[in-house]
């Protein structure tokens, strides 16, 4: 895979990214690090094990990813970082 198919941002400050199907990622991981006490959101429609989640919350030393299917996109997701704490989101196209 070429390198131009990662896109990679790190805040420490609170910031939003909205996720669609135009953005065409794949996959994303979202990495929370730092001593602060808040959180980094994920909102959407995002289905674990079956069940339907509205609200993902990665604290600080936790970290997820989130892949779509084989031949669909992510699509439909908003992601708020912590706002006193670094957040590294890698993904995927």
């Amino acid at each position: 895979m070429n390198e131009s198919n990662f896109w990679t941002k790190r805040t420490t400050s609170e910031s939003t990214f909205n996720i669609g199907a135009n953005d065409g990622l794949t996959s994303i991981s979202v990495i929370v690090s730092g001593s602060g006490s808040d959180t980094t959101d994920i909102t959407g429609t995002l289905t674990i094990d079956g069940v339907v989640s509205g609200v993902i919350s990665i604290a600080v030393g936790e970290s997820i990813t989130i892949s779509a299917d084989a031949g669909k996109v992510i699509n439909g997701i908003t992601i708020v970082t912590a706002s006193d704490n670094t957040t590294d989101l890698i993904a995927v196209q």
